[in-house]
């Protein structure tokens, strides 16, 4: 539960912080391009947010073959590396730069159902409630200074912001290593939990 809920927190970190900053990261994607108009960049937030949907869908159903640790540990190692290389991709088209951004939405958020599978496979049934809501409102809690956090610094660092994101994804693979060795309880758990968002 432990490994489980750590990992959480490091997803925590940066799922609410990145979508607070998407709109401002697809102004950094499109700066120096065409001018887009508004509703154009609302579209895009939102698809690079509701795409995070397919990602949650899709992580549910590989975690019937692989695992849910499995897949959680793709979706952290995914979307912390695109936390590290995001600021140094500013060069590149924006197309390509706006495929990035849809990738890390799809990521963000696919480890969200998995991590609450573990934690409520790990507990005993009578305190699944409580360690679930110890869980969540730890992890919520961190996610407010995150958010504070990256929104202060955008301002100052404008990409570079995603660097403060990475000690998330960071935290939460260091956290569930263990989790995929060989007879772990989650490495080739299948999950049946298909909750949404936590």
């Amino acid at each position: 539960f432990r490994a489980s809920a750590y990992g959480y927190f490091g997803h925590m970190w940066e799922l609410y912080a990145f979508w607070t900053l998407v709109p401002l990261l697809l102004l950094t994607v499109v700066s120096g391009a065409a001018t887009m108009s508004a509703s154009s960049l609302s579209g895009w937030a939102f698809a690079v947010i509701g795409i995070g949907a397919i990602g949650c869908i899709g992580g549910g159903v590989l975690s019937q073959r692989v695992g849910s640790a499995r897949v959680a540990w793709w979706a952290l190692a995914t979307s912390g590396t695109i936390c590290l290389l995001f600021p140094l991709i500013q060069a590149i088209p924006v197309t390509w730069k706006l495929c990035v951004m849809l990738l890390w939405g799809l990521v963000v958020v696919a480890d969200s159902p998995q991590f609450s599978a573990m934690s409520v496979k790990a507990c005993p049934p009578e305190i699944i409630g409580s360690a679930l809501a110890i869980q969540n409102s730890l992890g919520f809690l961190l996610t407010i200074f995150a958010i504070l956090i990256t929104s202060y610094a955008y301002p100052v660092i404008g990409s570079k912001v995603a660097w403060l994101l990475l000690p998330g994804p960071l935290l939460g693979l260091l956290s569930i290593r263990r989790l995929l060795r060989p007879g772990g309880l989650f490495g080739s758990h299948r999950c049946t939990n298909f909750s949404g968002p936590k």
